[in-house]
């Protein structure tokens, strides 16, 4: 098993395939057939998938039995590894290009389901997709805007209740006081709705 970074777990989560196999796997041990049944998928585009995950220590061999001549694996999630990753300057500049093209390709999906929600539901009052799309502005300091990303990272799951010193130290010492215009974009959906 190889060691995690922040940024190697990050380029592994940020594929949403990758993220609906530990979903999956969560609570139960399935086998790459069974994964593909229920993402309705053909076995091999999952291969690769399953064996990073495998690879990085994020899924566990529950089981093996003999089909025929192959002996056939079942998978569970590793629920000791922490999956929820904050990007960070360092991360972003290491690997920039493979990390914004995931990233575009996550929010562009989000955007996509929006779009076709909009367009399909003439009764705003039911989802036929599970998307949302909220917007807020708010002034506040540069210190003030981290502490409230941060605690939403945190609400939605993050593990990392302090905010590292290191991030607080991301900040110029005039940034860190000097109140300005924020926007938080929180866009939500079924990963399941993607297709």
């Amino acid at each position: 098993m190889k060691e995690l970074s922040d940024l190697e777990l990050a380029k592994i989560l940020i594929n949403p395939k990758r993220n609906k196999i530990l979903d999956l796997t969560k609570n139960e041990a399935l086998t790459v057939k069974e994964l593909a049944k229920k993402l309705n998928e053909k076995p091999s585009r999952l291969y690769y998938h399953v064996k990073k995950l495998e690879e990085y220590g994020l899924l566990e061999v529950a089981g093996e039995k003999q089909v025929g001549n192959l002996i056939e694996k079942s998978y569970r999630r590793n629920n000791d590894i922490d999956t929820n990753v904050m990007l960070n300057e360092k991360m972003m500049s290491e690997s920039k290009s493979e990390l914004m093209k995931e990233l575009k390709n996550t929010v562009y999906t989000g955007l996509s389901l929006l779009e076709k929600e909009l367009e399909e539901n003439k009764q705003l009052n039911q989802y036929q997709h599970h998307v949302e799309l909220s917007i807020s502005y708010h002034h506040m300091t540069g210190e003030e805007w981290l502490h409230t990303h941060h605690h939403l990272f945190h609400q939605l799951g993050g593990n990392n209740r302090e905010l590292p010193s290191k991030v607080k130290e991301a900040l110029k010492e005039e940034d860190r006081f000097k109140r300005g215009k924020y926007v938080f974009v929180l866009l939500s959906y079924k990963i399941e709705d993607e297709e």
